[in-house]
């Protein structure tokens, strides 16, 4: 039954609204090239590697940047303004650790005082963060002997401590020390200087991100001359915006096109798309409070600064805490659908759970593009492996909600908790040291699950008042070129590494892309775009042979419609229909001959 125009105009103007909430919510963060500022730093002597050594010690700092140069001697470096302060401390530490001893007692200070209150003293001997601060025995004391220690071979030992090797400078066992705002535990040993961050989860984040920076490239002496804010760049943060909701529909299309038979309306598959855009902000809210809560609970800690050997408790945090919150928020969005009269096959469940997972790492991506200001090896890397992956999580608990079409008391619980524990793995694997291509393998192998997940709801079509098909004599028959959809696959995973690696020497090399560069990038977008395709042609699919008709690719034909079928012809059987022909195959000749005998078989006398 068609709806009625007051309803179309209805849902046309509850779909609008929501659009609009989507990018209200996205421009409520500050963009790319929006409240930059840039900072002009100045070496005495020119080098030939000080754009690569200043980009490096600003990603080691996790400081979004775009670097370049001005002269031999001098770079300029646009950030985003509440990171200025940070930027320039960064530029300013030529690398290693300032070692300041104290002697003399601080004015209004009393002796034993913490660490961490070390900050202002060490300021006041114009220290940077990578200043170590040593007190020695009980008293707090003014700054008298200083030592440079810039070995960079640093190491992680046991527990939340770090070791610099090399030559230890003198400093009292066991002292208490700071280092910038960071309180540390300071003692030389024979192999160097050993750190200790201190207990609990929290230190181990600590030691991480010191030991990154430690270990990074030593910089020139730099001199910051001037920060000035800069004009925004419309462009970009049009971009920002504008780039992760094509990249999420790019996605949509490519689930879309394996339900032709029968596809999803329009203006249904938009609204589920921004609900899931619009659940990233209480997903959002329950991670924060669950962070706060406990250490236990903030994936952040949970990796013990990336140690593998953490992954059993980090899998176990991050599918907790953003697993089943974030696939929960997005089945929230995906049960609108769920209830309504569209929902009438099982691939629906698949379609309307990656179109939920999509908005939702749509407006996620607006907020990574923001903050990695849009760098070609994060955006490829989203758009290539993350994105797929919510599309492949979602996939799974859609699965099992289509499949309650067929069996009402399918249940739910299992397909979301491995759903959830995936995503945690993946995340997990991500924010560990080393094993990144177990995440890449991760998403392959899940990209496999999908495609199974996708050919078995298609062995079944519009599910109508007469019921479920419930006939155990259901014949399947293969089809479909194998060979062609492995090299598709294969040709649409190369071509997306090809283009990330492509992002990543583009970025570490030059700022701006050249001519080449971006035709380039044209040509393997093009291929991806093209194996995609191509994928969603040549899948294979199985024909289903029951009691009752002939279901293929989602499209259910009953054998009092089913008018015959012509011979195996150019690898595929027409099968001859009242609502429309159907083209089984393509197909191997084997199965073919067999699938004629089983549609002679079992087709009604005439």
């Amino acid at each position: 039954m068609r709806a009625s125009p007051r309803a179309a105009l209805g849902l046309l103007r509850a779909t609008a609204a929501l659009v609009l909430a989507f990018f209200g919510l996205g421009c409520s963060v500050d963009l790319a090239g929006q409240n930059d500022v840039a900072i002009v730093a100045e070496a005495e002597a020119p080098s030939a590697t000080l754009r690569s050594a200043v980009a490096t010690r600003l990603a080691l700092a996790q400081i979004p940047a775009d670097v370049t140069v001005i002269s031999p001697r001098s770079v300029k470096v646009v950030v985003h303004r509440p990171l200025a302060a940070l930027a320039s401390d960064a530029l300013e530490w030529r690398g290693g650790v300032r070692v300041v001893t104290l002697e003399e007692p601080l004015a209004g200070r009393a002796p034993g005082a913490h660490p961490a209150e070390l900050a202002r003293a060490a300021r006041a001997e114009r220290a940077t963060d990578r200043t170590l601060v040593v007190v020695g025995g009980d008293k707090l004391v003014w700054a008298r002997e200083r030592s440079a220690f810039d070995g960079q071979k640093v190491e992680r030992v046991q527990g939340a401590s770090i070791l610099m090797r090399g030559k230890a400078p003198d400093v009292p066992d066991g002292a208490r020390a700071a280092l910038g705002r960071t309180a540390v535990v300071a003692r030389a040993t024979p192999d160097g200087l050993v750190l200790d961050f201190g207990e609990g989860l929290p230190a181990y984040a600590r030691a991480y991100r010191a030991r990154l920076l430690l270990s990074g490239p030593t910089l020139p002496a730099l001199r910051v001359s001037e920060a000035t804010p800069v004009p925004d760049d419309r462009p970009l943060a049009v971009l920002t915006l504008a780039l992760p909701a094509l990249l999420s529909l790019a996605w949509l299309w490519f689930v879309r096109r394996f339900d032709r038979a029968h596809p999803e309306p329009r203006w249904l598959i938009a609204v589920v798309f921004v609900l899931g855009a619009v659940t990233v902000v209480p997903a959002g809210l329950v991670e924060w409070a669950a962070g706060r809560a406990s250490p236990w609970l903030n994936p952040t800690y949970a990796t013990l600064g990336g140690q593998p050997t953490a992954l059993p408790l980090s899998i176990g945090v991050f599918s907790l805490v953003v697993g089943v919150t974030e696939e929960g928020a997005k089945l929230l969005g995906a049960l609108f659908a769920a209830r309504r009269r569209e929902f009438d096959e099982p691939v629906d469940g698949i379609v309307y759970a990656t179109a939920s997972s999509l908005g939702f790492a749509a407006l996620e991506n607006v907020s990574y593009f923001a903050q990695g200001r849009m760098s070609p090896a994060l955006v490829c890397a989203r758009a290539f492996m993350t994105v797929p992956a919510h599309v492949f999580f979602a996939a799974i608990w859609g699965y099992a909600l289509g499949a309650r079409i067929l069996h009402e008391r399918r249940i739910l619980l299992p397909f979301f908790a491995a759903s959830a524990l995936a995503h945690g793995a993946f995340d997990a694997l991500l924010s560990t040291e080393g094993t990144g291509l177990a995440a890449v393998a991760l998403v392959v192998g899940l990209g496999a699950l999908f495609i199974s997940l996708v050919r078995r709801s298609l062995r079944f079509g519009i599910v109508t008042e007469r019921g479920p098909v419930r006939s155990a004599r259901r014949a399947l028959f293969p089809t479909g070129r194998r060979t062609v959809f492995v090299l598709a696959w294969a040709g649409f995973a190369l071509s997306a590494f090809a283009l990330f690696v492509l992002g990543a020497i583009h970025q570490a090399n030059r700022e701006r892309g050249e001519l080449l560069v971006v035709f380039a990038s044209a040509v393997f977008v093009l291929a991806i775009g093209a194996c995609a395709w191509l994928v969603t042609r040549t899948i294979p699919l199985d024909v289903v042979v029951d009691d009752d008709g002939v279901t293929f690719a989602g499209a259910r034909r009953l054998w009092a419609e089913i008018r015959g079928h012509d011979p195996p012809a150019g690898g595929a059987i027409e099968l001859r229909c009242e609502r429309g022909d159907v083209t089984l195959g393509p197909a191997a000749p084997a199965v073919l001959d067999e699938l004629a005998r089983a549609l002679a078989a079992r087709a009604p006398p005439s």
